[in-house]
């Protein structure tokens, strides 16, 4: 027993060396949005295992976060012992990637060096975004400010992973890029260019094809550029998929204005 107790030492021992030989990176890149890139000084941490990129996600995200949170957000259902293991391993292989004092350990919380510049392509988004939410309807800054912040949105987050705090993450992101695709779409209606409206909504209904403000709105495009028969096909094809899928009837709204529309 001493000698296994000796030889965890010495490896222990040897893994802390090879921390310490690490420096940090000058930048942290991360990108998160249609992708899950991790990159230390411009160089692609691709060597980093899903885990461990997956943790450093959910430290930047939530900028301090108690070990606690952790363990149960990650480890739900394991024992204690095996959910604070899994944390370790995960601690030490962004250590060992990016230098030991890259992630760190203050009281019971776990945080990323601030020392470290960090680009992180999420908060991208949700600063133009509340740039654009600033700016009133018919601000001509307005349409430009919505424009970058829909053009910052990469796609889904984290694609790989399914964790319930991605998954509640990634549909926050979502539909604050659906409302912005809406309000662009508004803004280009107010400036009397029904066709580039079309096109925004195009993008939002690819996403999700359910929502009633996105079909109304394109049925309103649509028809402002005197396609009635395009009018007719998305109105059907709509009410058949709330009907098949969700058991569902149009808004009284969406119908009153396809009754204007083709009447």
């Amino acid at each position: 027993i001493l000698r296994r107790i000796e030889a965890m030492r010495v490896v222990s021992q040897q893994y802390q060396e090879t921390i310490e030989d690490v420096a940090p990176p000058d930048t942290l890149t991360m990108l998160g949005l249609g992708q899950t890139r991790v990159l230390g000084g411009g160089e692609d941490a691709a060597d980093l295992k899903p885990l461990a990129r997956e943790v450093l996600f959910f430290i930047v995200d939530c900028g301090q976060v108690e070990r606690d949170v952790m363990l149960e957000s990650f480890w739900p259902h394991h024992p204690p012992g095996r959910q604070v293991a899994n944390l370790h391993t995960a601690i030490y292989s962004l250590r060992r990637m990016f230098g030991k004092d890259a992630i760190l350990h203050e009281g019971t919380a776990y945080s990323v060096n601030l020392e470290i510049p960090l680009k992180y392509d999420v908060e991208r988004f949700e600063r133009a975004a509340d740039v654009a939410a600033g700016l009133p309807l018919g601000d001509p800054r307005r349409m430009f400010a919505l424009t970058e912040a829909i053009n910052s949105y990469g796609g889904p987050l984290l694609p790989e992973f399914s964790s319930d705090w991605v998954l509640e993450k990634r549909r926050a992101l979502e539909l604050r890029y659906l409302d912005l695709l809406a309000q662009n779409a508004q803004e280009a209606m107010m400036r009397d260019q029904p066709a580039r409206a079309l096109q925004t909504l195009r993008q939002a209904l690819e996403i999700d094809p359910y929502r009633d403000d996105t079909n109304m709105h394109f049925l309103e495009a649509l028809g402002r550029l005197g396609r009635r028969s395009e009018v007719v096909e998305h109105y059907q094809r709509y009410i058949r998929l709330l009907s098949d899928e969700l058991g569902l009837d149009p808004p009284d709204e969406v119908r009153e204005l396809y009754t204007r529309l083709i009447s």
